[in-house]
């Protein structure tokens, strides 16, 4: 005998001390042993989920990304314990598992087919997470949208844009992941004067102690910037480049923030800049 059974029996023995009548002492006891059943559950569960938001929280600090995962976690758990329940539940009423599974079959065969899209969407969200493709504040591209990562979730991603629009992708369509979030940024501004002008000044220690005030005066540089040099003789003019490192997602507001000096600087110098300068990441718009 079972420890179940064993529990079975001894409530029906003490139903039966107080009750004479055979098939009252049977229904409570069915009735019990459901509820019985039923507060596992509801125990199990509860402290299933507070096990892994203390574990998640010690672990990660608490992190958006790690409660997305302890969501999972705990999802995943919950719907196996309330399967497990029910199976059990079902026990103590007299009804046969086995032919419930059975003919059930054919319907979950059928919902299975009619509900690919969302097993894959599920499937491709636990992947996104478990490989951290992209965490939640991250700037991304995902196909043809870029914004903000707002939320994380087994079947869905939220974007918000930089115009604050908030795009749902389904995790499924998700193929191509451009995510800007994760190494330091190079800031590169290319910027064209007329072939017939001499470029003396740019090569100068004058422009070199330019570059290298700009960047120990702002605070997203890494470096002191490079040497302006030349990467195009097309279209009738000479293309420069100045380049900095920066910190994560810094570079276009580097990018900004030097061209605005730089035609302050043309201007002092008289120099005839041609419009417009160009951003290496003027399509990312932060």
């Amino acid at each position: 005998m079972n420890l179940v059974d064993t529990i079975r029996l001894e409530i029906g023995n003490l139903l039966g001390r107080f009750i004479s009548n055979a098939s009252v002492v049977n229904a409570l006891t069915v009735i019990l042993m459901v509820l019985f059943w039923i507060v596992i559950g509801i125990v199990v569960i509860k402290l299933a989920r507070l096990i892994i938001l203390r574990a998640t929280k010690f672990e990660d600090k608490g992190t958006k990304e790690s409660l997305t995962m302890s969501r999972l976690i705990n999802s995943l758990i919950k719907v196996l314990f309330i399967f497990w329940i029910t199976i059990m539940v079902l026990q103590e009423l007299g009804i046969e598992i086995l032919p419930v599974l059975a003919g059930a079959g054919v319907l979950a065969f059928a919902i299975g087919f009619g509900a690919q899209e969302l097993i894959k969407d599920v499937i491709s969200g636990f992947f996104l997470i478990l490989e951290k493709t992209f965490r939640i504040g991250d700037v991304v591209t995902i196909g043809g949208d870029q914004g903000y990562v707002v939320d994380i979730g087994l079947r869905r991603t939220k974007l918000k844009t930089f115009t604050n629009e908030i795009v749902t992708i389904n995790n499924g369509d998700i193929k191509k992941v451009v995510n800007y979030s994760l190494e330091p940024g190079v800031a590169r501004i290319d910027f064209n004067i007329d072939f017939r002008k001499d470029i003396d000044i740019f090569e100068s220690e004058e422009f070199a102690s330019f570059v290298k005030n700009f960047a120990n005066n702002h605070p997203d540089i890494t470096n002191e910037g490079s040497a302006a040099i030349v990467i195009s003789l097309l279209g009738g003019h000479v293309t420069m480049r100045v380049s900095f490192d920066t910190g994560i997602r810094k570079n276009v507001g580097v990018e900004r923030d030097f061209m605005k000096e730089l035609l302050k600087f043309a201007k002092e110098h008289n120099i005839d800049l041609e419009v417009p300068l160009v951003l290496e990441h003027d399509n990312l718009k932060i």
